[in-house]
């Protein structure tokens, strides 16, 4: 998440999420949540994250 909000500049970064605001988007998949950012993210990392986040055990 750092990466996106440094990739949509100091408005971003001087912005203050609130608790409810943050459970909103808590509730967002992961799939939708990296399209909304997609400018920050490489090609490859999307399929590294995949493979991390396969590693957390359910």
């Amino acid at each position: 998440m750092t990466k996106a909000v440094a990739s949509f500049g100091d408005v971003a970064k001087e912005s203050k999420i609130s608790p409810a605001m943050q459970k909103k988007m808590n509730a967002i998949p992961l799939a939708k949540q990296l399209k909304m950012v997609a400018r920050a993210i490489k090609p490859g990392e999307v399929e590294q994250y995949n493979r991390q986040l396969q590693q957390i055990k359910k």
